[in-house]
């Protein structure tokens, strides 16, 4: 059975003519952003009890996070217009 590996990086690629850059955005930057909110929400969430929806939403957001590491290489979007091109691959 074939099975990809784990995505570790993002990609945001521009090309305009001749000119080309690519940025590579480790998905760990973003797992430890989330963590850090998720703190910041769980004090929120113990001083007015009554609010549940934000750690809800922090808990959704890293388990997306999660997901989108196991998928393996894929390609969120790519936008061609004249010699320019935007990319965000997952790799």
């Amino acid at each position: 059975m074939w099975t990809k590996g784990r995505t570790h990086f993002m990609l945001l690629g521009v090309r305009h003519r001749s000119f080309r850059f690519i940025l590579p955005v480790p998905l760990f930057v973003f797992y430890d952003l989330l963590w850090s909110l998720n703190d910041l929400v769980e004090l929120g969430t113990r001083a007015f009890p009554r609010q549940k929806l934000p750690g809800i939403i922090m808990r959704s957001l890293m388990n997306i996070l999660q997901e989108l590491r196991q998928i393996g290489p894929w390609q969120l979007m790519a936008v061609s217009f004249g010699d320019s091109r935007i990319s965000i691959d997952f790799k």
